[in-house]
């Protein structure tokens, strides 16, 4: 018989399936108020450069995002709604990460059936979601320790579309709010953060808060989540 260390060391799951299998219940969880059928139609195959740009910000402690998906010259869908996550940690990140997160998800799609072979520029504000995103692109994976910054249950998904799925991809950094910073013409990276910005405006008054059971989300290291009186313990 071998020794009992033998015997656990087999029956631990990698790092890795952990956050497969948290990362693919969160995306259920994220797909019952996101609405993503409702872009499954679009005809994205004649494009040969499609722009994804979010944005997000953080009200009390409700997050709200907007994200748009063009070609070159016109918008072809768009989309806004609520972050999931503990309230007490929620902040701009977050929420642009569930915008970027939303849109690739609905890109994804399309390119999994074939309607979709165009250069992706994908474009956010947030400096640090851009440095995030951009290493997964270079490297396709990340040391263990990155694992434990804030928000990267999202992150990981964001890697995991990334990596799996596209494969031509450019990742921008663009600047916010100069539609009111910026004196002289907007880049057409700007004109559509700025449009982005106002969706996630718009979700921010338009959309009913969610849920506690939908407000809720875990990590990708947790198996399982202590909730005493609607509030996690995380340490």
């Amino acid at each position: 018989m071998p020794p009992l260390t033998s015997v656990w060391h087999t029956q631990i799951p990698t790092w890795e399936q952990k956050m497969k299998d948290t990362s693919k219940s969160f995306i259920h969880q994220l797909s019952q108020y996101t609405r993503i059928s409702n872009f499954m139609h679009l005809d994205l195959a004649s494009a040969d450069t499609i722009w994804i740009v979010s944005d997000g910000g953080k009200d009390s402690e409700n997050g709200y995002y907007g994200w748009i998906i063009t070609d070159a010259s016109h918008i072809i869908c768009k989309g806004k709604g609520h972050t999931t996550g503990n309230k007490e940690h929620m902040d701009s990140l977050r929420a642009e990460s569930s915008g970027m997160l939303h849109a690739l998800t609905v890109i994804v799609h399309h390119i999994r059936n074939g309607n979709c072979t165009a250069k992706i520029k994908l474009a956010s504000n947030n400096l640090l979601l851009v440095k995030r995103t951009k290493l997964i692109c270079e490297y396709s994976s990340r040391l263990p320790t990155q694992y434990a910054a804030p928000h990267m249950d999202l992150q990981c998904i964001i890697d995991s579309l990334i990596v799996e799925h596209i494969i031509d991809i450019e990742v921008i950094h663009v600047k916010g709010h100069q539609d009111t910073l910026k004196h002289g013409s907007l880049t057409w990276e700007e004109h559509l953060n700025v449009r982005a910005d106002q969706l996630a405006t718009i979700a921010r008054f338009e959309h009913k808060p969610l849920t506690y059971l939908q407000q809720c989300s875990w990590h990708p290291s947790a198996v399982i989540q202590l909730f005493i009186n609607k509030q996690p313990i995380n340490k």
